[in-house]
């Protein structure tokens, strides 16, 4: 199935119509079974392309696999639905059935469920990055085709690690199934925790991404736009270093400044 499709649409402009085709970002529906095809155990609002990646992601921020060898084998039914096999069966009870690409949290029922522990706890204070590696973080979400350019409808989250040479990008007409689709690849590879990593955002950082960035150990998060209150309260309580309005020359740092070294002293 395709990431993105052209329509004939009508532009009005110097009060006149024009007829031309323009690229729209593609949002279809994706059916995640466990281990059999009987309901789906979770319903998700997403661009195509990247499903396993995606279906890992959520799964892990769900907390219902913890490893890339809990899944035994998967299998694609067509564009609309997919099956995953676990290898251990202590699965829980699904108690929402449909999730949206703009939700992060929408499959928990009440606050108190929300996870907020990660196995991988970033308080470390060892960990540091230099103000020009935030600066290339800036860069390094743009050097990549983005769909954002075809269609200006997409969020695009990059995994980068300067010190290990690697990034991973991910482009969804939802930023949680952006970083869930990243997130996915980073468990394929068995690379968690991602302690140096730093996760970079095209959009605003809400509670739900932050929550699952320190999921996955990432110690610091750089957004192009504003971070919400609890995304800082979050980050504060993780150890997590969280930058917003990221830009070639500037950055708003609103947790652990400590983490950022200045190379211009």
């Amino acid at each position: 199935m395709e990431s993105v499709i052209k329509k004939e649409i009508q532009r009005f402009s110097e009060q006149k119509f024009t007829s031309l085709f323009d690229n729209i970002i593609v949002e279809e529906p994706l059916e995640i079974f466990i281990n059999q095809k009987i309901s789906p155990y979770l319903v998700t609002m997403r661009t195509p392309g990247d499903d396993m990646n995606l279906s890992l992601g959520l799964l892990y921020s769900l907390g219902i696999i913890a490893k890339a060898s809990d899944v035994e084998s998967y299998k694609v039914i067509n564009d609309h639905q997919l099956i995953i096999y676990l290898i251990h069966t202590n699965i829980p009870e699904a108690k929402i059935h449909s999730s949206f690409s703009s939700c992060g949290i929408c499959n928990s029922q009440s606050w108190e469920e929300v996870n907020f522990h990660s196995i991988f706890p970033v308080f470390d204070k060892a960990i540091r990055f230099s103000s020009n590696t935030i600066h290339q973080s800036h860069i390094k979400l743009t050097e990549s085709d983005d769909y954002f350019s075809l269609t200006g409808g997409n969020h695009k989250v990059a995994l980068w690690s300067e010190k290990e040479n690697k990034i991973f990008v991910a482009e969804d007409v939802g930023r949680h199934n952006a970083l869930d689709k990243v997130i996915g690849k980073c468990i394929s590879g068995n690379l968690l925790p991602l302690k140096n990593y730093i996760a970079i955002l095209s959009g605003r950082c809400s509670f739900e991404m932050c929550q699952k960035t320190w999921l996955a150990g990432i110690p610091i998060i750089v957004s192009r736009g504003a971070p919400t209150s609890k995304a800082i309260e979050l980050a504060d309580n993780a150890g997590i270093t969280l930058i917003g309005f990221a830009r070639s020359e500037s950055f708003n740092v609103y947790t652990h400044p400590y983490r950022i070294e200045n190379e211009r002293k």
